[in-house]
């Protein structure tokens, strides 16, 4: 799992799965988008989840691009 890679993650009521999305995000701009969704839609729980090594595995060229983006 990443700490710095994550993806959009949602519950709804009466749901006991949850649903991940398929795009990574850095986490921080994925806590930002999960926070406008709950003001948007407050009937459905929105968080960033850390990704998990087979999102990251999927998604290799995306997970670079992000990590690069946050190395100075």
């Amino acid at each position: 799992m990443s700490e710095r890679i994550c993806v959009l993650a949602w519950q709804e009521p009466g749901v006991t799965g949850v649903s991940r999305g398929v795009k990574l995000h850095v986490c921080e701009d994925a806590r930002l988008m999960a926070d406008e969704l709950n003001r948007e839609y407050p009937d459905i729980h929105h968080w960033a989840a850390p990704a998990t090594d087979a999102e990251l595995a999927l998604h290799a060229a995306q997970a670079a691009r992000l990590m690069a983006l946050e190395t100075p």
